[in-house]
């Protein structure tokens, strides 16, 4: 039988089994998330006068479902795009500038929209965090652009193209 996969699918399945030390890891790893997530549960019912679980749920629910049905498309999306436009030999830097400028934009996107915001507290949200987040992507830009002309240069040097 003909073996599809590529080499580095073989670097990486033959990482992941190491055998029974492994599985005893996971297996404890996993006992202690479930004890996490249990811990997590009790404290949110024990405490449903002020946690209100069953907003908890709708807002955990929806987490999920534009997780799956826009945010995963997105990124599976651009991650086509990338892997057409870009070469091989930069794909790494601009696929890392786009993993973390979408996980910095997600994560600001609250503040930039202002919610929380207060006309009797002007302390409260007092920056200008849309310019703090485009300050932060183009940095994010920069280094990726930095790492795309430090491979380019080396190939250069070694005679690629």
């Amino acid at each position: 039988m003909t073996d599809l996969r590529r080499p580095d699918e073989d670097r990486l399945s033959n990482a992941a089994d190491k055998g029974p030390a492994n599985r005893r890891l996971f297996s404890v790893m996993a006992v202690i998330g479930w004890l996490v997530m249990s811990y997590g549960v009790y404290g949110l019912m024990i405490n449903a006068a002020q946690t209100h679980p069953a907003s908890w749920l709708l807002w955990f629910l929806g987490g999920i479902v534009v997780h799956d049905f826009l945010i995963a498309p997105v990124v599976v999306g651009v991650g086509v795009l990338v892997s057409r436009a870009v070469p091989d030999d930069f794909r790494g830097p601009v696929q890392g500038a786009l993993v973390a400028g979408g996980i910095v934009a997600l994560t600001a996107l609250p503040y930039v929209l202002g919610f929380g915001r207060s006309s009797s507290n002007p302390s409260a949200l007092p920056n200008n965090y849309a310019t703090a987040l485009l300050t932060l992507l183009l940095f994010i830009a920069a280094g990726a652009a930095g790492l795309v002309a430090l491979r380019r240069r080396r190939q250069s040097a070694q005679g690629g193209p």
